[in-house]
């Protein structure tokens, strides 16, 4: 999965290998991401009338994977 490649590419400047690779093995590979927003908020939607025109701060954002490891 391109993201998990992504992320390990990042700890693996940070940590070493053998903690990399074992913090990765937690991660499913076999589901779909979920992406959640962590701060939804009413200030944080844009409406135009009463269509939802984008969902706006996504800095606290997470994968629920990240959780799962």
């Amino acid at each position: 999965m391109e993201y998990l490649d992504h992320y390990r590419e990042t700890f693996l400047d940070i940590c070493g290998p053998e903690y990399v690779e074992e913090l990765f093995s937690h991660f499913p590979t076999d589901t779909q991401v979920h992406l959640t927003h962590g701060d939804l908020l009413p200030h944080n939607i844009l409406v135009d009338g009463s269509k939802i025109i984008a969902v706006i701060d996504w800095e606290t954002a997470e994968f629920w994977e990240y959780y799962q490891a």
